[in-house]
């Protein structure tokens, strides 16, 4: 399974592994406008230990729209 832009985005930037399912949950939550934070639950990208963390939602729209993550790595 190919991994999406936004969970490359948690990964690379914000240190978090998310599965598809907390990939959805949190287009969802981006989708509706919501200005708190959203929660996630996936594993830290270097020791694979379960986290929760918060994200502002105009942070995590700042990254996505960066046109670094969207090119694909040589």
């Amino acid at each position: 399974m190919a991994e999406t832009d936004l969970q490359k985005v948690y990964r690379e930037h914000l240190g978090l592994r998310i599965g598809p399912e907390m990939a959805a949950y949190v287009e969802r939550q981006l989708a509706a406008g919501e200005a708190a934070p959203i929660f996630v639950i996936g594993q830290d990208a270097r020791t694979g230990a379960a986290v929760r963390k918060p994200v502002e939602p105009a942070h995590l729209l700042a990254l996505l729209a960066a046109p670094a993550v969207l090119t694909p790595h040589p």
